[in-house]
């Protein structure tokens, strides 16, 4: 009897691919009408099941890959990065065979449960679950509807484990003691192939598993592979894999489906996120390159953004990311911004540049909490980084304040980022903690600090933290709830405060209406049900909500906001509106959204809208 097992863990998320199930499939193999002959032969000398034995299969003539699947494997595997091997037998050959004898000694006296003994390694196959599985076989006749029967649920228990492929058969044998042998072999990787690609070498993808040719076919290491490949890239995509039995017995071959975009993107923008002083309007054009200089995932992106007025406002942004190995990337940034207005009817100019550089290390998966239930079913990622800022004009980060000097940054983090999905949602979770110490290089000094922004120090530290939620609710609506916030202890200068109002923040006020040194804004919306539509070559879907937003600022000294008309070290925001949102399959989207603020601007329109438009091509 032989029955091959397949899984559909991998159509599931990450989160989802450790806990999933899996369906077994009958397929026709030679040895199973040698196994039925055999299985008869047994019930005819042994009419009453005594004991079962379960036993692995690692014969190096029936499990060993062909050559050549073992070499296309051994040319793109870092050594750093390989899967350690895993032996499923528990017991050698001498032992197994001690393991008989104590299963004929025990045929007659021992609990049904006691003449159920593995040599299986419990990673394929529990032997607590196995007995709750088989032991009701026990004392029954031998028969092809007992080993049928006990096939079935050894295959039905390794699928529900979700992690190996497995054939499960009686091997031919002659007992007079009533004691059968299980076979348990696990399937072994062959050959790797991808398919569907048009841009990408096939290689790029199925060198990305790490399992080596003749190890098990383990769900949860693909799965996490795939899950790693897709969410490094948007230019390429695998979906569920295929398995198909290998050249050499015993093993088992892995096709990945792939589709993949050519990895250029242009795209053009607009939106209504700046500030009053130097007009509200942004506008956008870029490129993003993938494969940059042939290297695979390798990702360059430019971004020019101006305002309405290229000599008011520009900024020039560049970001090369970097995969190493053991899914580790390597991200540097780059921006460079001018502004150059007139401020209080031209009794004052605020002409400079910033210059802002950034690299960060990206390690996915450090910390993954599996002492919490939730924690088995989490993405994570854990980066580090250094900054270095030097700010020559507060207009870029939505202040007017005038400075003579221009304070240098250089500073330090660490950030978290976790991913999961529960029965009631999907939850994302961010936080930085970010150290200044202060008295690195020149202009990183209280003094100028303090000439940037009263009483602010070189030496500081701020915590910024992300939560959002989304809730199903019956008929395809949802709720989304969004959390930011930021924690600091003393006064600081422009770059490094939070923004609390406009499209990132609380909607129906400027987005230059409320920065602040701690704050928190909160928001929840009301989704309607995406709908799907086909726009030119893409597909596309659009929804619409309804939110309510709320923010509260704390200042480390007390500041005359003038939109609120109010002074003081904490002031408050809150806002309703509807909006709707587009977004096609290839990264082009339209938002917007109209608010109505509770209080403050008495002398503005109640009603603000906010907006973005890119198309990407």
């Amino acid at each position: 009897m032989h029955i091959f097992g397949t899984s559909s863990l991998l159509a599931l998320s990450l989160a989802a691919a450790c806990a999933g199930g899996a369906q077994a499939q009958a397929v026709p193999d030679k040895t199973k009408a040698a196994a039925e002959s055999a299985a008869s032969q047994v019930a005819r000398k042994a009419p009453v099941l005594r004991g079962l034995l379960f036993v692995t299969q690692e014969r190096a003539e029936v499990s060993s890959p062909t050559a050549t699947a073992a070499a296309a494997r051994a040319l793109c595997r870092p050594s750093a990065d390989a899967v350690p091997a895993v032996t499923m037998s528990t017991q050698s050959a001498g032992e197994v065979q001690a393991l008989r004898a104590q299963l004929v000694q025990v045929a007659t006296t021992e609990a049904a449960a006691a003449r159920v003994k593995s040599a299986v390694s419990t990673e394929l196959l529990p032997t607590d679950l196995l007995r709750a599985r088989v032991t009701d076989f026990i004392g029954r006749p031998v028969d092809a509807t007992l080993t049928q029967g006990v096939v079935t649920e050894v295959v039905k228990l390794i699928n529900e484990q979700g992690r190996y492929l497995a054939d499960v058969f009686f091997p031919e044998q002659v007992t007079s003691d009533g004691i059968l042998v299980v076979v348990v072999r696990p399937a072994l990787l062959g050959n790797v192939t991808a398919v569907g690609q048009k841009y990408h070498d096939a290689n790029d993808f199925t060198c990305r598993v790490r399992l080596q040719a003749g190890q098990p076919v383990d769900l949860k290491v693909i799965a996490d592979d795939l899950a790693q490949l897709n969410s490094q890239s948007s230019w390429h995509y695998t979906a569920v894999p295929e398995f198909k039995p290998g050249a050499a017995a015993g093993t088992t071959d892995l096709v990945l489906n792939t589709a993949d975009d050519k990895p250029v993107r242009y795209f053009v923008g607009a939106d209504n996120g700046g500030t009053r002083v130097t007009g509200q309007g942004r506008y956008h054009a870029g490129v993003n390159v993938g494969n940059f200089l042939g290297k695979f995932d390798h990702e360059f992106d430019y971004t020019l953004t101006t305002a309405g007025d290229y000599s008011a406002f520009h900024n020039h942004s560049l970001a090369y990311q970097i995969p190493l190995e053991n899914r580790q990337r390597l991200t540097a940034r780059l921006d460079l911004s001018k502004s150059d207005v007139l401020l209080e009817q031209g009794a004052f100019r605020a002409n400079g540049d910033n210059q802002i550089a950034s690299l960060e290390w990206l390690v996915p998966q450090l910390t993954v909490p599996g002492w919490l239930d939730w924690g088995k079913n989490m993405a994570s990622e854990t980066s580090f980084g250094a900054e270095y800022k030097r700010i020559g004009n507060a207009l870029a980060f939505n202040q007017e304040q005038v400075s003579n000097v221009a304070p240098k940054v250089l500073q330090g983090y660490a950030a978290w980022r976790g991913a999961w999905q529960d029965s009631m949602g999907a939850s994302q979770v961010y936080t930085r903690l970010t150290l200044s110490p202060g008295g690195v290089v020149d202009r990183n000094d209280d003094r100028t600090f303090d000439a940037a922004r009263t009483n602010a120090s070189s030496s500081y530290w701020r915590l910024n933290g992300n939560y959002n939620r989304s809730f199903a609710l019956p008929g395809d609506w949802s709720i989304g709830a969004t959390l930011n916030g930021q924690l600091a202890r003393k006064p600081l200068i422009s770059s490094e405060r939070m923004t609390l109002s406009g499209m990132g923040g609380v909607r129906g006020y400027y987005n230059d209406t409320l920065t602040a040194d701690a704050g928190i804004t909160g928001s929840l919306e009301l989704q309607s049900p995406r709908q799907s539509f086909t726009l030119g070559n893409q597909t596309a879907f659009w929804y619409a909500l309804a939110f309510l937003d709320a923010g509260r600022s704390w200042n480390a000294t007390r500041e005359y906001n003038v939109d609120l008309n109010k002074t003081g070290s904490q002031f408050n925001l809150v806002s309703h509106g509807v909006g709707f949102r587009v977004e096609t399959s290839k990264h082009s989207f339209l938002r917007f959204d109209i608010a109505r603020r509770h209080f403050g601007m008495d002398n503005d329109r109640k009603w603000l809208w906010n907006g973005s438009l890119q198309v990407a091509f």
